[in-house]
């Protein structure tokens, strides 16, 4: 629904003036802050118009001026009951027109294989909305002279395609006894008494006897006692809600009444929702349950009376007619078009805009593409009758898949011959190269973006797959600050610097080898070095960001700074940071700041956590120590932690002669002599 509602937005199919039924805005903050404006400024019966839709704003606007606001945002689309509504002008007047998912694809079909594209959707409604409402006002006649009698079955069909069902039922079945809960068809309940005629008692003392034991019961019990009950209540107190039954309570009801038999405490359960209800009011139902010690019993007792009951009730049983052509007034005056499927096609057929063969079956055109899906997905061309009863449901809905898919095809085809002229090699290479049965010749193609410097220099390139192209734009969105919005290549600009800096300093580690070799010698990166890149700024992120916790509980300590936590808000890092003899403590809380939000720093974090650790070691440890022990428990603590994340390269331990205890106490001796003497 979302790439056919683009596809038909985007060649202005609806014209150029068609607005969409899109979300308003792209996230929760903008909503957030323009419901609170909108309940100061607007009237409150202005206020109470907004629309939503599963908690969204929503608000008809032309895909053109929601590219203007939003232009990366490219499916706005509500699709509401499985169907999108456009707010169009049709012969001068303004109509909102309802388009089901069965129907968009025949004015995806129009718009895909059409000669004119533009403006080919409205003229194909201005020619069927005349179409429509003639068919309605012969039907409202019908209505209005009392005609339905008369009707052939072809008539009755085309009624039902153009009005409600509730409608239809009112006028063309009179005659109808009731509906399903109607005594007459309970009495005639075909589930028990087919189960009785063929004989199968046994049925009825398995679990599926007794579903249809409980579902009998329970209509003919509703039938016969609880909706009296319930409207004597309503006629006496007035109607609320509290004499309904509630979902919860119903969920209790069958739970307890299909177990009453072997949970005796269940019936006593049955008895507290009975009498808080009201029902044992009724003494005839008040003493069936209560002498009931079975569902058997129950149901046979149950039925016994239901035939006393319909002895004097079946006959005299008329349906109301409870729906009128005033009940829906409203809805034949409204502009808002709902389109019958099945009532189009025939408006197709006519106007010879779809094409049948000579079995009757629409040929439709994106169909061609069908040799390019793989079929093994769609099961079967053609299913053998016999198996239809087993299979029909599911190959049906297959083939609507298949029609669907083959559009889909024909959508991303499109817009491949449509590739902007920034990338004039590609479009050659898809023209000249890219026959439709040779997907693989895109599919497995590199695409390379140049990145360039501020100067307009060329400086390195990305490499990504084709199938990796739409995953490279949602990592540029996720690891991209408010500045990638008016620089495209922001990310990549901050990628080169810190990989400048990383390859001139090489780490000891050197985990980015691989990367920087690309780099510095190819001056290239592929999707796979970008995501190896970004999983190093993770993972030293995380390192600087323990290691600045450990350092903040360090100077906490040795200063005794005192945290109020009545004055929430005056203590922060910085101000933990102003208390180390460290240098820039603005620039350690701005690493800080960088590192939680996983952002690329302007230095390669290997530098950065060398540089703090020598720092601490040179400010805040003691003035040449002579063994690990001389330093204080914290002081121990801040340089365990720099140990273990930054020199694991010093642990070294032979499992067969040393214990972990005895290869952990080396390797303290070895940080502490290469690292902090060193330091020091």
């Amino acid at each position: 629904m979302l790439y056919a509602s683009r596809y038909l937005a985007e060649s202005n199919y609806f014209g150029e003036e068609a607005m969409f039924k899109v979300y308003q805005f792209a996230s929760n903050e903008e909503q957030e802050k323009y419901i609170v404006e909108a309940k100061q400024n607007l009237p409150k019966r202005e206020y109470d118009k907004l629309k939503y839709h599963k908690g969204r704003l929503v608000v008809y606007k032309s895909y053109h001026n929601h590219l203007q606001e939003y232009p990366r945002w490219d499916y706005p689309f509500v699709v509401e009951n499985n169907a999108i509504q456009i707010y169009v002008k049709i012969l001068g007047e303004p109509w909102i027109v309802s388009i089901q998912r069965r129907l968009i694809i025949y004015f995806l079909e129009d718009a895909l294989f059409s000669k004119k594209k533009e403006s080919n959707g409205i003229a194909l409604l201005q020619n069927y909305l005349p179409h429509h409402q003639r068919d309605v006002r012969n039907g409202l006649f019908v209505f209005k002279t009392g005609q339905t009698n008369n009707l052939s079955t072809k008539e009755m069909s085309n009624l039902r395609k153009l009005f409600p069902r509730k409608l239809i039922q009112s006028y063309l079945y009179e005659d109808n006894t009731g509906d399903m809960d109607s005594p007459s068809q309970v009495l005639s309940d075909t589930s028990i008494n087919d189960t009785e005629k063929k004989g199968t008692k046994k049925i009825l003392n398995l679990r599926v006897g007794k579903h249809l034991k409980l579902r009998y019961i329970r209509k003919v019990w509703n039938l016969i006692y609880f909706k009296d009950i319930y409207k004597d209540k309503a006629q006496r107190m007035g109607h609320h809600k509290k004499f309904h039954i509630t979902k919860d309570e119903f969920v209790f009801y069958t739970r307890w009444m299909y177990s009453f038999e072997s949970i005796p405490s269940y019936k006593d359960h049955l008895i507290q929702f009975f009498i808080k209800k009201h029902f044992f009011n009724n003494e005839e139902f008040k003493e069936l349950f209560l002498n009931s010690s079975s569902i058997d019993e129950l149901y046979l007792q149950t039925k016994r009376n239901f035939i006393k009951w319909s002895a004097h009730n079946v006959n005299s049983e008329k349906k109301e007619k409870t729906y009128s052509l005033e009940d829906y007034k409203l809805f034949f005056e409204s502009k808002i078009l709902y389109i019958n499927v099945s009532h189009f096609i025939s408006f197709l057929n006519q106007e010879k805009v779809i094409q049948k063969n000579d079995n009757g079956i629409i040929q439709y055109k994106a169909l061609k593409n069908l040799s390019y899906l793989i079929k093994p997905f769609y099961y079967k061309d053609k299913l053998e009758i016999e198996h239809y009863k087993t299979y029909g449901k599911v190959f049906n809905k297959l083939r609507s898949i298949k029609l669907e898919d083959c559009l889909l095809y024909e959508i991303a085809y499109r817009y491949l011959l449509n590739v902007t002229p920034s990338f004039p090699k590609y479009k050659q290479l898809i023209i000249q190269s890219f026959p439709k049965e040779k997907v693989d010749l895109l599919v497995n193609a590199i695409y390379s973006f140049e990145i360039h410097n501020k100067k307009g220099a060329f400086i390195y390139s990305i490499q990504v797959p084709f199938l990796k192209l739409n995953e490279l734009v949602c990592l540029i969105y996720r690891n991209s600050t408010k500045i990638a919005a008016t620089n495209k290549e922001f990310l990549f600009l901050q990628i080169y610097k810190y990989l400048v800096n990383y390859c001139k300093n090489k780490p000891v580690d050197y985990e980015l080898y691989t990367v920087c070799y690309k780099f510095n010698q190819l001056k290239v990166l592929g999707y796979d070095d970008l995501l190896h890149f970004l999983k190093h700024i993770v993972k030293r992120g995380l390192q600087l960001t323990q290691i600045l916790t450990q350092l903040e509980k360090f100077l906490i300590i040795k200063n005794n700074i005192q945290i109020d936590i009545q004055k929430q808000g005056t203590l922060n890092s910085l101000s933990i940071y102003e208390c180390s003899k460290m240098n820039n403590p603005q620039k350690l809380e701005d690493l800080r700041i960088k590192a939680i939000n996983f952002d690329i720093p302007d230095t390669d974090y290997p530098s950065i956590l060398e540089h703090i650790e020598k720092q601490f070691i040179i400010k805040e440890t003691p003035f040449k120590p002579v063994s690990w022990s001389h330093l204080e428990k914290h002081t121990q603590d801040m340089c365990d932690i720099m140990m273990n994340m930054l020199h694991l390269n010093l642990y070294k331990r032979n499992s067969d002669t040393e214990s972990r205890e005895e290869a952990k106490i080396q390797f303290r001796d070895r940080y502490f002599n290469t690292v902090v003497k060193q330091s020091d």
